[in-house]
């Protein structure tokens, strides 16, 4: 997907690798956080706010599609 194609498959991890730094961890979040925004509808967009990385995207994301089924 996207965020391997621009370097931001580490930001999918729960948890900050402990070789990264606390600013470099946000950075990553930010950057992947932006490319799943542009690539989803403005609908689902609003219910987004308030993560604060791309794990919780991902896991509120999974949580929509088993809600389906």
């Amino acid at each position: 997907g996207i965020l391997f194609l621009k370097d931001c498959e580490g930001a999918l991890l729960e948890i900050k690798p402990e070789d990264m730094t606390d600013v470099a961890w946000m950075k990553l979040n930010k950057k992947a956080i932006t490319y799943i925004e542009v690539v989803i509808s403005d609908d689902i967009l609003v219910d987004l706010k308030g993560l604060t990385t791309t794990f919780e995207v991902c896991l509120y994301r999974y949580s929509l599609t088993i809600a389906r089924l």
